[in-house]
């Protein structure tokens, strides 16, 4: 039977499974494909498919937000088209050659008159929405036209964006701390923001203690709806900041350097340099904050496995090495990629980092919790990491894992098809890795960044000059 001999029904079912990108070749094949392949339908699961597969923002892409077919064709197949560039790329000019180009470049100048000094900037995922952070103000920028447009600001001095988030309801949820220690104590604040209607639903604060006898070391901490949990010296925290109730554990503190919770079993889960542990308390348990520091009650953890196969030295607490701990944004947490982790360790003599690749399996009813080794791959391809190299929390598009990171005034990011592929030998790995181009500052004599932030589902990146006063946005992907 051909596929034309089909019910119309049954031929649209088939269609709204096709890749975006096959989805318009189809229609190019003949008048009557044509006609079917423009039905909405087709267009709308296409984009709501994109959206998950890549984590988007959900109203930042609304169905019914396009003028033309050939509009919702760019914005549902950019991921893939992304890809399809840098592995082009890749291919012509290899590792360490002629960086990529961005094709569009944009400047956000502050809206006052003195200088604003930046901190810091995040891209939502999609790329469509900018949220800075500068020692005055926390700000929300749309950028979707050609010139950014200001959603909305907070009289909010901020050092730090701890993370952004979704919520339930579909606002945007903005964890930021302020410039100003006061003691060992820093301001962190929540921020809730409804997109659809650029205005602010909810502002909630903390006085945050401080790890480290100096510096700004910030706790262990995530975000999970709407509690804010993190450590400070051997006790757990969460806090309901929506109904400010708090709880707390004493915990057996094991040189833990990581935490999140699993979105499955809703567990926390532990890293330290030998071994991963879940965590399993009572949030009903409720108490005043005073309390909660007070009398916090002893908590085991529910499984502890070891982590196999360790870079040499790691586990050891004198370990001299580089090394740093690394997943994906706290945006992701629920994907399919939410229990992969990195140990990126540098020993003397090495001018790459080694990652070692893990992925976390938590108890079931069938089988007990463990580690599983992934991979060994050797970054940055074709060249030494500098002093200063900061690998970026991981992102998410198109079904791919990016790893982002700065390198001597360069952004470089690497990805592979799939970060599950085992990789025994650091020969076969199979990682794609551009170095991504950013042009002077205003025709600057010399080329500095600041903070930035990337995005892949759009191919664009965001950072802040080196004078910290203006924010540049570079568009890499042709539209």
């Amino acid at each position: 039977m051909e596929l034309l001999e089909l019910d119309l029904d049954v031929i649209l079912t088939i269609i709204q499974h096709i890749d975006p990108a096959d989805i318009i070749r189809l229609g190019q094949t003949c008048r009557v494909f044509r006609s079917i392949c423009e039905e909405s339908a087709i267009w709308i699961a296409a984009l709501r498919r994109m959206r998950r597969n890549s984590s988007v923002y959900p109203p930042t892409l609304p169905p019914w937000n396009y003028t033309s077919l050939a509009q919702i064709q760019r914005e549902i197949t950019a991921p893939d088209r992304f890809i399809s560039l840098l592995k082009n790329h890749h291919k012509r000019s290899g590792v360490g050659n002629a960086a990529l180009e961005p094709q569009h470049r944009r400047i956000i100048h502050p809206l006052v008159s003195e200088e604003i000094y930046y901190n810091t900037v995040v891209l939502v995922s999609g790329g469509r929405v900018l949220v800075t952070g500068s020692v005055r103000y926390l700000s929300i920028w749309d950028l979707t036209q050609d010139i950014p447009r200001e959603l909305y600001t907070w009289d909010f001095g901020v050092y730090h964006i701890v993370g952004v988030c979704p919520t339930e309801q579909g606002y945007l949820r903005i964890v930021a701390v302020s410039p100003v220690i006061v003691g060992r104590e820093i301001d962190l604040a929540i921020f809730d923001f409804d997109y659809a209607t650029s205005k602010p639903q909810g502002r909630y604060t903390l006085k945050w203690e401080l790890d480290g006898d100096a510096g700004v070391f910030f706790p262990m901490h995530t975000l999970v709806g709407d509690q804010f949990i993190y450590t400070y010296k051997g006790v757990l925290f969460i806090w309901n900041f929506i109904e400010d109730t708090w709880s707390s554990w004493s915990i057996i503190d094991e040189g833990y350097e990581e935490l999140f919770v699993e979105p499955t079993s809703n567990l926390i889960i532990f890293i330290s340099r030998k071994a991963v542990s879940g965590w399993r308390p009572d949030p009903r348990i409720s108490v005043s904050r005073h309390m909660a520091k007070a009398s916090p009650k002893p908590l085991k953890p529910e499984f502890v496995v070891d982590i196999p196969n360790l870079p040499p030295g790691v586990d050891q607490a004198n370990y001299a090495g580089d090394r740093m701990w690394n997943r994906e944004a706290i945006w992701y947490k629920s994907s399919d990629f939410s229990c992969l982790f990195d140990i990126a360790s540098m020993d003397e003599g090495q001018t790459n980092y080694t990652f070692s690749s893990y992925e976390i399996h938590v108890p079931t009813s069938r089988e007990s919790g463990r580690v599983e080794f992934i991979s060994k791959s050797l970054l940055p391809l074709g060249g030494p990491a500098s002093s200063e190299t900061a690998v970026n929390a991981y992102r998410i598009s198109n079904g791919k894992f990016f790893k982002i990171w700065s390198n001597e005034g360069r952004i470089q990011l690497a990805f592979r098809d799939d970060p599950r592929t085992p990789a025994d030998r650091l020969e076969e790995d199979r990682y794609i890795q551009v170095d991504l181009s950013i042009p002077d500052i205003l025709d600057a004599e010399t080329l500095g960044i600041g903070a930035f932030s990337f995005d892949p589902v759009s191919g664009r990146l965001c950072h802040i000059d080196e004078d910290n006063n203006v924010i540049v946005v570079l568009d890499y992907l042709p539209q």
